[in-house]
């Protein structure tokens, strides 16, 4: 199962990881020196095209295949630039809560689009493409612009000598065609196999102030009918956050339903009873070997569980589908059955069709 996927762990450094290092760089100053107006990446199963853009014209693009490449440097001309602007300004009325993004979807496909907005850096991730018809009217054109820079006047660098992924760096200059320069290899930045994408659980959950998290949980369910993706929240003091969403094969529509409340004492000790059976108490969790992803029919659980000593993580599977499966997590879904059981009979029963881009994942009770 691919990056995109709703719900699959993965392990590296992905676009959106590379972003946020650029957010960070911006945090520190590096903007006044290199003041940058946008970057876009496209991600598909035929290649993938990049470009790092200045506000004064000077770009580094890439395009390439799984084999090789190319690399270009160049500056966008003044009349361009005005047009590159005009699509920059569609993008600011798009917000990532408006980007939905389906459970079921077709082939690879994404794009990632950093940008200024009044003087802050933005980004819109479209992890597939049926995410992205919604904007199509916004995204083809930056897209095909971007696909046509080869055009431009421009240096074209070997792939060791200029490939960068297009990421910003401390003191990156880039040149303008009359001031090209022979320079060094470009070093590419290490995967950070440490890291991964909370799709289903993410944390850490923004809880209020003197309110601790008990348990966070997601799952993931996948078969011939479709997929569900659940999630629940709940605080030490018994609020809860629940959010569903489905979507059926052959639809392209997703459903999505809210619970909020506040569980009784009596049913918050119930909780804390099934949390602490012996079955989800004594497992323990395994980092998959080697940064290997989940890729499923059936059934994944996640859940961070409050421990005296800490918080548990632990990744559950379901045995019956445990060939599908790179990575078989800790344990089998059914030590959870109990959980799961409370949370159908609490939560899910008790939710409400609402708004996707009410969606937090359940890091937030409200």
């Amino acid at each position: 199962m691919s990056q995109a996927s709703p719900g699959i762990r993965l392990r590296g450094l992905s676009i959106t990881s590379a972003v946020l290092l650029f957010a960070c760089i911006a945090s520190q100053g590096e903007t006044k020196l290199t003041s940058y107006l946008l970057r876009v990446a496209h991600e598909n199963l035929e290649g993938n095209s990049c470009v790092l853009l200045q506000e004064n014209g000077t770009f580094h693009y890439e395009s390439g295949d799984r084999y090789y490449t190319r690399v270009y440097e160049g500056r966008v001309p003044a009349p361009q630039m005005s047009q590159v602007n005009e699509l920059l300004q569609q993008l600011t009325t798009i917000s990532q809560q408006e980007i939905e993004e389906p459970l079921i979807h077709g082939p690879y496909d994404l794009v990632d689009v950093g940008f200024t907005d009044g003087g802050a850096w933005r980004e819109l991730l479209f992890r597939t493409a049926e995410s992205q018809v919604a904007f199509k009217k916004s995204l083809q054109p930056l897209l095909e612009w971007m696909n046509r820079l080869h055009k431009l006047p421009h240096r074209q660098f070997s792939e060791d000598a200029g490939k960068q992924n297009c990421l910003p760096r401390r003191r990156l200059r880039l040149i303008p065609r009359d001031e090209f320069v022979e320079r060094p290899p470009l070093p590419m930045p290490k995967p950070n196999f440490g890291s991964r994408q909370p799709e289903l659980a993410p944390k850490p959950a923004a809880i209020p102030a003197k309110v601790t998290p008990l348990l966070q949980l997601g799952m993931l369910t996948r078969n011939s009918v479709g997929a569900r993706q659940t999630c629940a929240l709940v605080a030490s003091d018994g609020q809860f956050r629940f959010e569903a969403r489905a979507q059926s094969t052959g639809s392209k529509s997703v459903k999505t339903s809210f619970a909020n409340g506040r569980l009784a004492d009596a049913d918050l000790q119930t909780l804390h009873s099934l949390l602490d059976a012996p079955s989800l108490a004594k497992l323990r969790h395994h980092e998959p070997p080697g940064g290997m992803a989940l890729n499923i029919m059936g059934q994944v659980i996640e859940l961070y569980i409050a421990r005296g000593a800490g918080v548990q993580e632990l990744v559950l599977t379901d045995s019956t589908h445990r060939n599908t499966f790179f990575f078989a997590g800790d344990g089998d879904v059914s030590k959870a059955n109990g959980v799961l059981k409370f949370m159908h009979q609490h939560f899910e029963t008790k939710a409400a069709p609402g708004a996707s881009s009410n969606r937090n994942g359940c890091t937030d009770l409200q």
